[in-house]
């Protein structure tokens, strides 16, 4: 199952846990870890948080391979 949310507004550097507190409609900051998201993250279920680009990419890498997926990309990227 696959659910896609909005969180309250930006999150800190990308830290997921951030995301996560907005979502559950608390303060914009980030959590203690251990425990990690995928152990105990939205509503204290495993949760996995991906950013839509890169689920964008995975049919591409899956059809076409990994390493014609990395060639696409500048040196920098690699």
């Amino acid at each position: 199952e696959v659910e896609i949310r909005r969180g309250a507004g930006g999150y800190v550097c990308g830290e997921e846990t951030t995301l996560l507190n907005t979502l559950e409609g608390y303060r914009r900051e980030p959590r203690l870890k251990p425990p990690f998201p995928t152990e105990a993250g939205l509503n204290a279920k495993p949760t996995v948080i991906n950013n839509p680009e890169t689920l964008a990419s995975l049919p591409y890498i899956l059809k076409n391979g990994a390493s014609v997926f990395k060639a696409i990309g500048t040196e920098a990227d690699a």
